[in-house]
């Protein structure tokens, strides 16, 4: 079982508290009458005691996310538990026991855990509409043009050339993450190729968004003429636009390019230093960097994660800020920034509606519950476990208004798989895999990974794969119908404990190893014509 990922609010930066269970012998007990004498302790020879594997004190850590993993679903290190694709997992006991499926537990059936429609409108509403909103030091957000300017294709998102490679992590992840909530055909691209740096709005491409990590004081006025002094990132946005004679405003098309600027200084160096003069802390950029291990440091990884996030929302067609009273779990909300780790089901299911219901220039009486279309609350749920000596993968997949979004969770490993002293030469995982198509038909077949220790190679396949019509839970292996041919395989290389494709049929595979010593594996595989989340173990 998966917990969902909370959010914590900036001024309030709390520490991670980890639960440590204890695991031992009971205390001991007593006779039935007052009078019974204690049971002696039994000793036996140390020979005899067995071996109890202790848990390192630090686990590894996630690869780096780099450029070219832009595609990949997003990974998540929970402290002690990894988590592989969007964060919809659900309680076992929230569904009905349903059988089991080539050796893993199924569970099925619905859950309430979308948003309705009428909030949904609601959030979209202040950005179609227009007009500016007050936030900040007196600083306006908003656009006083009406419409929704969302890409008409999809955004191209690059990276200006010399980023570090921590900054570059923050636009990969954040790209992986915004990209759960948007149809499969309208998903950011994240190109390899650099940006070139400082590049002005009108001059980046048609489709493309720039992100530029950059000292604000040297660099963004020389660029964007809206720069203002003090913010830590901004999102420069060039729509389409036009005057509509009959509705006497400007009213927005699609969205041109985008262009995110973040104060690499200020999110180095900035740190809360006392005021002598009002006894109050304030953000002040120092001379040098402030160490992360620095309780007064402002901007967190965190924290800039959360940051580009929030920007990149802003150049996908989301200029304005949320009533933070209305939308307290939206990151687009207009006080203080939501600190995530998973997309809040708020910004989602918006992303979702502007990219999957409405065109490009929507306009503000085009936001109704008829052009919306059917909007549901609850998902359709497919959930497999698998246990093991020591813990369990679970991993399944959640449909709801048109999108299926997989995932899959379990105990992170105590070392990298290339370090795992107990396993040598080839070594396989069995499993299942559970998924839905677009039009809502499940999926479920076989599943098994083998990995050459030699060079971290390996194969990945799914065989058997059957349908069984929408929203049907599937049966016993055998029962349902062939779906396509009925295999699909991939080649993988491993990195660290987690794993990705390098080759085979269409679609994108991100998976992670589970268990101390790795006795499981799980993962997700997307493509335009499936969604599904897979497991297995050793």
């Amino acid at each position: 079982m998966v917990n969902p990922v909370r959010g914590i609010l900036v001024e309030v930066v709390a520490g991670l508290l980890l639960a440590v269970a204890s695991y031992g012998c009971g205390g001991g007990g007593g006779g039935e009458g007052g009078g019974a004498l204690p049971r002696p302790e039994v000793m036996r020879p140390e020979a005899m005691r067995p071996e109890v594997m202790q848990p390192p004190e630090n686990l590894p850590e996630l690869p780096v996310q780099q450029r070219t993993h832009g595609a990949q679903a997003p990974i998540l290190d929970l402290g002690g538990t990894l988590h592989v694709g969007a964060d919809v997992a659900p309680s076992s006991d929230q569904l009905r026991a349903a059988g089991a499926y080539n050796g893993a537990a199924l569970s099925s059936g619905g859950v309430g855990d979308g948003v309705g429609a009428d909030r949904v409108l609601e959030f979209l509403h202040k950005h179609v509409a227009g007009g500016l909103s007050e936030a900040g030091e007196g600083f306006t957000f908003g656009s006083e043009t009406t419409g929704l300017p969302t890409f008409a294709g999809q955004p191209i998102i690059r990276v200006a050339g010399g980023t570090s490679e921590e900054f570059t992590e923050h636009v990969v992840r954040a790209v992986q993450l915004i990209n759960t909530a948007l149809p499969y055909d309208q998903r950011m691209l994240l190109s390899s190729v650099p940006a070139p740096p400082l590049t002005a709005i009108q001059d980046i491409p048609d489709g493309e968004v720039f992100v530029d990590f950059a000292p604000s004081a040297e660099d963004w006025n020389l660029a964007n003429p809206d720069y203002r002094p003090g913010s830590a990132a901004i999102a420069e946005n060039e729509a389409v636009q036009e005057f509509s004679s009959a509705g006497r405003r400007w009213e927005y098309g699609n969205m041109r390019a985008g262009h995110v600027w973040l104060d690499s200084e200020r999110i180095m160096n900035a740190a809360w230093v006392p005021n002598p003069d009002t006894g109050e802390s304030e953000e002040t950029v120092l001379e040098d960097p402030v160490s992360d291990a620095d309780p007064s440091k402002v901007y967190s990884k965190e924290v800039v994660f959360a940051i580009v996030v929030h920007e990149l929302i802003h150049v996908l067609g989301f200029l304005a800020h949320n009533d933070a009273t209305r939308f307290p779990d939206s990151i687009m909300r207009d006080d203080y920034l939501l600190v995530i780790e998973s997309l809040p089901e708020i910004d989602s299911e918006a992303l979702l509606a502007a990219y999957g219901r409405f065109r490009p220039g929507t306009r503000p009486e085009e936001l109704t519950a008829a052009n919306l279309g059917r909007w549901d609350d609850t998902s359709f749920h497919l959930l497999g476990e698998l246990d093991f000596p020591g813990g369990a993968v679970s991993f399944g997949v959640a449909e709801r208004n048109g999108l299926a979004r997989p995932w899959a969770s379990g105990p992170a490993p105590w070392t990298n798989l290339a370090d795992d002293s107990t396993l040598s030469e080839t070594v396989t995982w069995d499993g299942a895999l559970l998924g839905i198509t677009p039009s809502a038909e499940t999926v479920a077949g076989a599943a098994r990974l083998a990995v050459e220790l030699a060079n971290l190679d390996g194969q990945l396949d799914f065989t058997s794969l059957e349908t069984w019509g929408v929203n049907r839970t599937p049966g016993a292996a055998g029962s349902g119908t062939t779906w396509n041919d009925g295999a699909l395989g991939y080649t993988i290389e491993v990195r660290g404990n987690t794993f990705v494709q390098t080759g085979g049929d269409d679609g994108e595979v991100t998976g992670a190893f589970f268990g101390a010593t790795h006795q499981a594996m799980g993962g997700v595989l997307e493509r335009s014509d499936l969604a599904a989340g897979f497991g297995g173990k050793r």
